[in-house]
């Protein structure tokens, strides 16, 4: 649900009590962008038709678009439990 859905749902109160100041309203706004964008790319990773090569491609943008990910992200980043099993698998698909 959007944030603007939901605000309008609660009462006038409610809404006044949430409402953001413009500079709030600025500051917030390119977080709501990212968010969505993170969004998006996790409902592709959730489809039953990604592959594995889309899968690399989604992490290797998002390390490029937000450098903050990268420590994260990269191939020997701490989640990696079997980092030359990932590579070989890797390899392995980019064949296919």
């Amino acid at each position: 649900m959007e944030i603007k859905q939901y605000l309008q749902k609660l009462d006038c109160v409610e809404v006044e009590k949430s409402a953001l100041s413009l500079s709030e309203n600025r500051c917030i706004n390119p977080m709501f962008e990212k968010l969505n964008i993170f969004n998006s790319m996790i409902k592709q990773l959730q489809k039953n038709s990604t592959t594995m090569s889309d899968v690399r491609a989604i992490f290797y943008g998002s390390i490029e678009d937000y450098l903050e990910a990268d420590n994260r992200l990269r191939e020997n980043a701490d989640i990696v439990q079997f980092p030359h099993f990932e590579c070989r698998i890797a390899k392995l698909k980019r064949r296919n």
